[in-house]
């Protein structure tokens, strides 16, 4: 019997234990976070058939209508409506038996905020920290040699060079004077998959110009198009694009050193076609004052602050947010530049909702169903990252990647991850 008590007993704590690990995709596990707008409810499933304890300091909070705080214990097997009536931010603690925690979650209330929509195409201009490698080549030497030092030193496309022999690298012609006025083997700070490494290389003297080099095709800077997702008036914060601005060789995020956001202009559309993404082919306004200074390069977007308010808003006095408990299967809309007659509202499909614990970019699929944009564009093209998502009213999200084989589709990520990163603009 002891025995059998036992091993009922490990069967257990190894089933409560899996319950940390559970997809967050509700209804399968209750969300580490959930923001609420005071006064409105939000509603979680979580669907485990269990009775949980319920622990929460909090009297600002709300679970199913009555105070958080004095909330002893929830079926978890049916709905939690979530409520606050204050601004703040508040812990619950879901306990099996008062031993095994289920999961923690964090409460987010704020009173009802509005962003305002953007749309507008906008000239980004960014500089890298460093110098990137995106490729190597083989280099003829004097005696007859074919080397490659970079590759040989175990540097990798991809790579940061950071410093060489402690100076920080301004940008790729500072690294390449470094390397000619040493001529000897070089110490190399690095940054790979975000480690910070240190490698020895050393350079040889190229045949045909007597240069010494490493082998290294490097980048330090990109410049592009996207499009504004919102601002926030309470700080003048910018965010866009959805996604991060990364190497188009490496497929590596940039580390920002610096960059801004410009004015610009949409001159023409390469239509999507199956396997092949379209692009808005537009070009900056060089004539006007840079919009803003960019202080983030983030893996759901592009952020910053305005140097001055911007305008050609289609809700110029904003919407409130979304958050994605709220976020569901049915019509919707963007907004976005598609032409130089500016921002416009085309009405689209949110076909899939996929709930979140932390930032991803994809945390809902789009159809584009607008007769004028599939007109124009067949969908979604490159240059409309950022493309504001509405639903029911409220800004719930900002388009990020098409579909390559199905370009009428694509994937957006939810607001308020785009949104936590905008807050700590300064």
């Amino acid at each position: 019997m002891k025995k059998r008590l036992k091993i009922i007993g490990s069967l257990l704590a190894i089933g409560v234990f899996s319950f940390n690990f559970l997809p967050i995709s509700i209804p399968y596990g209750l969300p580490e976070r959930i923001y609420v707008t005071k006064g409105e409810i939000a509603t979680i499933t979580s669907g485990l058939p269990i009775q949980a304890e319920v622990q929460c300091s909090s009297d600002q909070i709300t679970l199913n209508g009555q105070s958080a705080a004095q909330t002893a214990s929830l079926d978890l097997s049916e709905p939690i409506a979530i409520s606050a009536n204050g601004s703040g931010q508040a812990e619950i603690t879901f306990k099996l038996g008062g031993i095994f925690t289920l999961r923690r979650m964090t409460v987010v209330a704020d009173a009802e905020r509005t962003l305002i929509p953007g749309g507008q195409c906008i000239g980004v201009a960014m500089y890298t920290k460093g110098a990137l490698i995106v490729g190597l080549g083989d280099i003829a030497c004097k005696d007859g040699r074919t080397v490659n030092p970079g590759q040989q030193g175990g540097l990798q496309p991809g790579d940061v060079i950071l410093q060489v022999n402690g100076t920080a690298i301004n940008n790729a012609d500072h690294l390449s004077q470094l390397i000619t006025d040493a001529k000897d083997t070089l110490t190399l700070q690095i940054l790979r998959d975000g480690e910070t490494k240190t490698v020895s290389v050393t350079p040889v003297q190229d045949a045909t110009d007597d240069v010494y080099r490493l082998g290294l095709w490097v980048r330090d800077s990109i410049a592009g198009i996207g499009t504004i997702t919102y601002t926030d008036p309470r700080n003048q914060a910018f965010a866009s694009l959805g996604h991060p601005i990364s190497d188009v060789d490496t497929n590596a995020n940039l580390l920002l050193k610096n960059g801004e956001i410009v004015p610009a202009r949409v001159q023409g559309i390469s239509r999507g076609e199956v396997g092949a993404p379209g692009e808005l082919a537009g070009s900056f306004i060089t004539s006007g004052n840079a919009l803003g200074k960019i202080t983030a390069n983030s893996d759901v977007g592009l952020f910053g602050k305005l140097y001055q308010p911007m305008s050609s808003f289609v809700y110029p006095q904003g919407l409130p947010i979304g958050w994605q408990d709220e976020v569901q299967v049915g019509p919707a809309s963007i907004l976005s530049t598609t032409d130089q007659g500016g921002v416009k509202e085309y009405s689209c499909q949110i076909i899939r909702v996929t709930r979140q614990k932390k930032a991803e970019g994809k945390g809902m699929i789009i159809e584009i169903t607008d007769p004028e944009l599939l007109e124009k564009t067949n969908g979604i093209v490159q240059g409309m990252s950022g493309s504001p998502i509405l639903q029911n009213g409220k800004i719930v999200g900002a388009v990020t990647h098409v579909f390559v084989n199905e370009p009428h589709k694509g994937y957006g990520v939810f607001i308020e991850w785009m949104l936590e990163q905008s807050d700590q603009v300064q």
